[in-house]
C-alpha cells in the first residue's frame, strides 16, 4: 500500500481529497469574485458544510448506514472534503441557474439534479478504492451491508435521489433565508443569522419522514424495495421537466462561456477526475456507467449556455420589454 507524507492514509484516498477540496475551493473563490456580498456567502458554505451536510454524513456512520476512510481534514467521523464537495455542488448550482434566469422555485430541484448526476461518477470509485489502514479493510467510502437489495454497483439506489433531498433542502432553506436578508434591506444582523438557521432548518427537514416518503415510498414500502427505482426515476423526470418548461419559454439570455465556464469546468473536471481515478486503478467494470452520466451531466450544463449572438439578442428583446 502507498502512503505519502508517513501518513497512514493511502495515496488515493489523500490524492483524492486535494483534488475534490482543490476543485470545491476554485469554485469559492470564483463565486466570491463574482459576489456584491462575499461575507454572507462565505458563512453560508461554512454553515451548511458543518451544521448542516456534515452532521448529516456523520449521523448516517452513527445509524451504521456507511463508514468513511481517513482524511487529512476530518469532521467527526467523516472527510472534509465530502460536505465541502455536497455545499459547492448547492451553491455553485443555484448561483448558475440564477445567472441562467431560471425560476426561483425551480432551482433547488435542478441542483438536486445536478448533484445526483455528479455522483454517479464520484462513489463507484469511491467504493472501489479499499485499502487496509490499522487493522481495518474498508473503502475510500463503504455501505454497511454491501449495498442492500436494491443498489447500483453496490451503491443503494436510494443514495443517488439522496443527494436530490440534500440538494432541494438545503437550497430551499437557502433561497428562504437570502429572500429574508433581500427583504431586511441588506442588515448586517439577518446576514449572520439566516446562513445558520437556513442549516439548522435543512438538517431537520432531511432527518423527517418525508425524506424515506421521498426516497422509497415509506410508509407504503420500506427501504430496500423496487420503489426506491421508481423514486429516482421520479426526481429525474421530474427535473428534466421543469429544466425544459422553464427553459423554452425563455426570450434570450443565458450563461456565457467568456465569463462563466468554471460552472462547466469544476463539475467536468470532478468527473474527468473520477473516471481517470478508475482507470489507473483498474476499475473498469464501473466506467460505462461513469461515463454515461458524465457525459449526460455535461450536456445538460451546456444546455444552459449560449452563443454571443445568442445573448445579445436576448438583451435586446428584454430591453424592447
Amino acid at each position: 500500500m502507498s502512503h505519502l507524507l508517513l501518513t497512514s492514509i493511502p495515496l488515493p484516498w489523500l490524492v483524492s481529497d486535494l483534488v475534490i477540496n482543490g476543485l470545491a475551493l476554485w469554485g469559492l473563490l470564483f463565486l466570491v469574485s463574482r459576489s456584491e456580498r462575499p461575507v454572507p456567502l462565505l458563512l453560508e458554505v461554512a454553515a451548511l458544510s458543518l451544521l448542516y451536510a456534515a452532521v448529516f454524513e456523520n449521523a448516517a456512520v452513527a445509524r451504521g448506514n456507511y463508514i468513511y476512510g481517513r482524511s487529512l481534514f476530518m469532521i467527526g467521523d467523516v472527510p472534509a472534503a465530502v460536505p465541502f464537495e455536497e455545499i459547492m455542488i448547492l451553491v455553485m448550482g443555484l448561483a448558475m441557474l440564477r445567472k441562467a434566469g431560471m425560476p426561483v422555485w425551480s432551482r433547488p430541484l435542478i441542483t438536486g439534479l445536478f448533484g445526483m448526476l455528479q455522483d454517479f461518477s464520484l462513489d463507484p470509485i469511491a467504493t472501489r478504492q479499499i485499502f487496509t489502514v490499522n487493522g481495518l479493510t474498508s473503502g475510500r467510502w463503504t455501505w454497511l451491508p454491501d449495498g442492500g437489495p436494491v443498489n447500483i454497483l453496490h451503491i443503494p439506489v436510494y443514495n443517488f435521489s439522496g443527494w436530490q433531498m440534500i440538494m432541494t433542502y438545503g437550497g430551499l432553506c437557502l433561497l428562504v433565508g437570502r429572500a429574508m436578508y433581500r427583504r431586511s434591506g441588506y442588515s448586517a444582523r439577518t446576514g449572520l443569522i439566516y446562513p445558520l438557521a437556513a442549516a439548522l432548518v435543512a438538517v431537520i427537514l432531511i432527518h423527517t419522514p418525508l425524506s424515506m416518503f421521498a426516497l422509497w415510498l415509506w410508509p407504503f414500502f420500506d427501504k430496500g424495495h423496487d420503489s426506491e427505482w421508481g423514486m429516482m426515476g421520479f426526481w429525474i423526470v421530474l427535473s428534466l421537466v421543469i429544466i425544459v418548461c422553464c427553459w423554452s419559454r425563455r426570450r434570450g439570455g443565458g450563461l456565457s462561456w467568456a465569463e462563466d465556464w468554471p460552472f462547466f469546468a469544476i463539475p467536468g473536471l470532478w468527473h474527468l477526475f473520477d473516471i481517470t481515478s478508475a482507470c489507473v486503478a483498474g476499475i473498469y467494470g464501473s466506467l460505462p456507467l461513469m461515463v454515461s452520466i458524465s457525459v449526460a451531466h455535461m450536456l445538460l450544463l451546456a444546455g444552459f449556455f449560449r452563443h454571443p449572438r445568442q445573448l445579445a439578442q436576448g438583451r435586446t428583446e428584454r430591453g424592447a420589454v
